[in-house]
């Protein structure tokens, strides 16, 4: 840890922690390992600046790779949260065993039935509308095929 002669805090740091998580697709409990290093740098809580919501923001290049700023009180640094932050960025939103080094995942596999036969029972109203438009343009083009040969045997 760096102070620096504004006051800010600079923390050069490696955590590597081990995450918990339950597989989207099978829902095996599963861990994974991740390794974070990097510089997260500390401003004075009282000296970081207000943000005016009538003056836009512009972020030129040079803003977007200096490193993200957090506030402390001046006295203590916490850093859990800014490692809290790191981690939850670095694990994928929908983890599954390939995330963790499993070679395949445990989810069962799904019988070949058919798309009502799974359809949840909220949306079975909705299915019995598109049977009922389905069945009323077959009979339709139907009827539109027998008019046209009887006009032709004439």
């Amino acid at each position: 840890m760096v102070r620096t002669t504004s006051g800010e805090v600079v923390v050069n740091g490696a955590l590597t922690a081990t995450l918990g998580f339950d597989c989207v697709r099978c829902l095996a409990s599963r861990s994974l390992e991740v390794a974070l290093s990097g510089q997260q740098v500390l401003v004075k809580q009282s000296r970081k600046p207000a943000i005016d919501s009538d003056e836009p923001i512009e972020l030129d290049q040079d803003a977007l790779d200096q490193p993200d700023e957090y506030a402390f009180d001046g006295e203590t640094v916490n850093l859990a949260d800014v490692y809290r932050e790191e981690l939850v960025l670095a694990v994928s939103m929908n983890p599954h065993c390939a995330d963790a080094g499993e070679a395949a995942c445990e989810a069962p596999a799904q019988a070949a039935l058919p798309p009502e036969a799974t359809i949840d029972p909220r949306w079975a109203p909705l299915l019995a509308l598109k049977q009922r438009i389905a069945g009323a343009d077959s009979s339709d083009s139907s009827s539109d095929s027998d008019s046209d040969s009887d006009s032709g045997a004439e």
